[in-house]
């Protein structure tokens, strides 16, 4: 998040109540200020850790300013991968500035495992090839935090309508079976975390529903 001015608004849904931050690109005069910008969110984060139960960090997925900024500020790393054709580079590239990241200021930086995202109704050979490389990599390591989710999300073409609008799906699409798969991603996650901070157990993850489950509901 390379800016100097915050905009903000606060949404409430689910029961719950959100502040989205939005970023200016403001990245020279991040460095006349504060020097470097690669160290900026850190304490912006630490100060708001009081605040939230849950700070995320949206990030690029190439490894601009910002968004070593935001690695060097988080706890957790989480992955999203959707079946294009360089889904499967993009992952190695993000296990790679994991690793850099680590060696560069953040060593607790954890990778808390990949969602599976934009699962097209037809079975093509880029989707098979993105859940095999997900499974034998990330799936049948000994580590469970960092296996795949058992949820997967759909393609949609409301995503994106949500994203134009500055809003949510749950706040315009409630119903949508979509909504429902982040909702359940939702209660996967916070599972995980807390079975890494101490609080409860980390249960099995399951195998990946069917894809026409996925996407019929």
């Amino acid at each position: 998040m390379d800016t100097t001015t915050e905009k903000s608004t606060v949404t409430e849904s689910e029961g719950s109540c959100e502040s989205v931050f939005f970023a200016e690109h403001q990245t020279t005069s991040l460095t006349h200020k504060f020097g470097n910008p690669k160290d900026i969110l850190r304490p912006l984060v630490d100060g708001l850790r009081g605040e939230y139960d849950y700070i995320f960090l949206d990030t690029a997925p190439n490894l601009t300013v910002p968004t070593v900024a935001a690695y060097k500020a988080a706890d957790y790393f989480l992955l999203s991968a959707i079946p294009e054709p360089l889904a499967i580079e993009g992952l190695n590239d993000a296990l790679a500035d994991i690793a850099t990241v680590r060696d560069q200021g953040n060593p607790s930086l954890r990778l808390i495992g990949v969602v599976l995202s934009a699962i097209k109704g037809r079975n093509t050979r880029i989707q098979r090839e993105l859940i095999a490389y997900v499974q034998e990599t990330f799936d049948k390591g000994p580590d469970p935090y960092i296996k795949s989710y058992s949820t997967l999300i759909a393609e949609t073409t409301y995503i994106c309508e949500s994203q134009k609008l500055g809003k949510t799906m749950f706040q315009l699409y409630p119903t949508h079976k979509v909504t429902d798969q982040f909702r359940e991603l939702a209660h996967e996650l916070e599972a995980r975390l807390n079975a890494l901070e101490g609080i409860g157990d980390l249960a099995p993850v399951e195998s990946h529903v069917n894809i026409e489950e996925v996407i019929n509901g």
